[in-house]
Formats: structure tokens, C-alpha cells, sequence
């Protein structure tokens, strides 16, 4: 998928392997973990949730880049399974 979305300081982008490091990071992050409500995951962990994100069907993710870095600051997700049931799914992680 090539499409981007663009906006004044930020795009979005589809998910790439490359952006596995960032989810890693994230994801082990004590502070942010807490503030989510879940506990921080290992390295190995946080990648095998990363390819469950890469491969998922009912779902569309996108990666938040930062123009002037050109760097993945965050990410969020279209499920079109949780859409049906009334939810909306928005991640935010910097």
C-alpha cells in the first residue's frame, strides 16, 4: 500500500518492518504502560504484537511521521471488525 496522508507537521504512512524498533521502545516504556493500563512488554513480545499489526486483516495501520525528522512518533489503526461493533480506534504513542 503506498497511500499517504499528509498534514502540516505530520503524515501518516502505512506501517513498515523498519518501524518495529519504535513499537519496542513504546511498548517497554514503564511510564506510558501504566498510563494505558497494560504492563510493559518485552522486546520479543512488542515485535510479535508489531506483525500481528502487519498481517492483520480486518485492519489498517499507519504509522504518524514527523516532517521534519522524517521519523515514526506515533501510530493509529482503522479495525474494520471493532468499527461493526461500535467501537473507534485511536493509539497514540510517542
Amino acid at each position: 500500500m503506498s497511500l499517504v496522508l499528509n498534514g502540516e507537521d505530520t503524515h501518516l504512512r502505512p506501517l513498515r518492518e523498519s518501524d518495529s524498533e519504535y513499537f519496542c521502545v513504546w511498548d517497554n516504556d514503564e511510564q506510558a504502560s501504566l498510563y494505558l493500563g497494560m504492563k510493559p512488554l518485552s522486546k520479543e513480545k512488542a515485535k510479535t504484537v508489531f506483525n500481528q499489526f502487519l498481517s492483520d486483516p480486518d485492519g489498517v495501520y499507519f504509522g504518524v511521521i514527523k516532517r521534519d525528522e522524517e521519523r515514526i512518533i506515533s501510530y493509529v489503526f482503522h479495525d474494520d471488525k471493532r468499527m461493526k461493533e461500535g467501537q473507534f480506534s485511536l493509539w497514540l504513542r510517542f
